[in-house]
């Protein structure tokens, strides 16, 4: 058989062809967000820090823990990914020791960002709490540090969660577990808190806390006219409330601000957040909306929704009280008859140029058979009701480098187009 010159050329020209094909099997990588937490930084700046879970065919390869720096730009308020800063993996080693990172959060004190981390320490089981530092609104962090070891077992019926923020000149973090009480016999788990006051400068705990009242385990902190407040949801079997109370120098109740019930009441953990906005509190929570798809077959769609209520609040004998006539609820991003096939669950608040600004996770719901990752998602509000992502907000027409290069685009058509027309005509003439 006689072996052609052309068939070396063909095979080589046919492997370089077939290498050259890319096997889309292995390159499919997806992403997924998780526990975004917002917080107001310096000049204006918005410094957002969240898990990051990167995903190849259907299996999580790593996850980091990341932060995303938004600022202002001459037409909109930056929120989407541009250049977010990789801090660490999810999963670490400190001293030796194995990590992993069950929660975190992020607060701002006299030009300082403070990442808190919550950490399940792989040899002794326990709850560690470690924090970083950024002076540039999360572009870039310092080293990890060790801030306390807790005593606290991890689990789903020891540890629930925790939260920190600035107060006066220091930092406070405080963190919820279940403590056991012995009734006849029977083991039950009561919610408690221990409160840490910290140094801002050396990261050290200046004073503890007992707190046997407990915040509940979706606690979140919010600081209003020196006032520490705090909101939780408050379980009573099967059902919770939204519970919002203020709390005295030693992180006791003062007063009960209000009690809010959710739409539907069909999840326990309703994880509300509050700002003070335009002289009253606006709270967010999630809860759940039920789409009866077949009755007959028992076909029940899901979904995590998010809902509103705002009130004006007056300076009652013991502390804050909300004024009954000012309560209003709202529509946070759509109603609860809307069901779109996607969830929107684990609210942060905060308020930018007036407006109310929400971080949120969005997901597919089991409506699209729950197939997308969740992802980080922004919304503002004027007015509480209407909810958008495209924020533009002081816009001017004098700002926008837009305007400037079309006036000058214009500018340079008006002059070259005649001169040309001029030009031309001499040259024929």
């Amino acid at each position: 058989m006689k072996f052609k010159k052309e068939w070396i050329v063909f095979i080589f020209v046919f492997s370089i062809v077939l290498t050259s094909i890319p096997n889309y099997t292995n390159a499919i990588i997806t992403y997924a967000e998780y526990g975004p937490t917002t917080v107001e930084g310096s000049d204006g700046e918005h410094v957002m820090v969240f898990v990051q879970d990167r995903i190849s065919n259907e299996v999580s390869v790593d996850q980091h823990i990341k932060s995303r720096t938004m600022r202002r730009l001459p037409t909109e308020f930056q929120i989407e990914e541009i250049n977010d800063t990789e801090i660490m993996l999810e999963s670490f080693n400190f001293n030796g020791t194995d990590y992993y990172t069950n929660q975190t959060d992020v607060v701002y004190l006299d030009g300082v960002s403070y990442l808190f981390i919550a950490a399940h320490d792989q040899t002794t089981d326990n709850l560690t709490f470690f924090a970083l530092t950024s002076e540039n609104n999360g572009v870039s962090w310092g080293e990890l540090a060790l801030v306390y070891n807790t005593s606290v077992t991890y689990g789903n019926d020891t540890y629930y969660a925790f939260d920190a923020i600035n107060k006066d000149d220091g930092l406070v973090l405080s963190y919820s577990y279940g403590a056991e009480v012995n009734l006849s016999g029977i083991i039950y788990y009561v919610v408690v808190n221990d409160v840490l006051e910290i140094d801002p400068d050396t990261l050290e705990i200046t004073d503890t806390f007992y707190v046997a009242s407990g915040f509940g385990k979706d606690f979140q902190f919010y600081n209003h006219n020196d006032d520490l407040l705090v909101i939780y949801s408050e379980e009573s079997g099967l059902t919770s409330t939204v519970q919002f109370d203020q709390l005295d120098d030693s992180y006791s109740i003062v007063s009960s601000i209000i009690t809010l019930d959710p739409p539907n009441n069909l999840v326990i953990l309703l994880q509300p957040t509050v700002t003070y906005w335009l002289d009253r509190f606006y709270v967010v929570a999630q809860d759940n909306l039920a789409d009866v798809v077949d009755a007959d077959q028992g076909i029940i769609k899901i979904e995590s929704f998010l809902w509103g209520t705002s009130f004006k609040v007056e300076q009652g004998f013991f502390g804050l009280e909300a004024i009954s006539s000012t309560i209003q609820e709202h529509n946070v991003i759509k109603s609860i008859d809307n069901f779109d096939g996607y969830y929107r669950k684990d609210p942060c608040l905060s308020v930018y140029e007036d407006r109310l600004f929400l971080t949120f996770i969005v997901g597919r719901g089991s409506r699209f058979g729950s197939k997308g990752w969740p992802g980080a998602a922004f919304a503002f509000s004027a007015d509480g009701d209407t909810w958008t992502n495209n924020y533009l907000g002081e816009y001017s027409f004098f700002m926008n480098l837009g305007t400037y290069f079309v006036i000058g685009t214009v500018g340079l058509f008006a002059v070259v187009y005649p001169s040309y027309l001029v030009y031309s005509k001499k040259t024929k003439g």
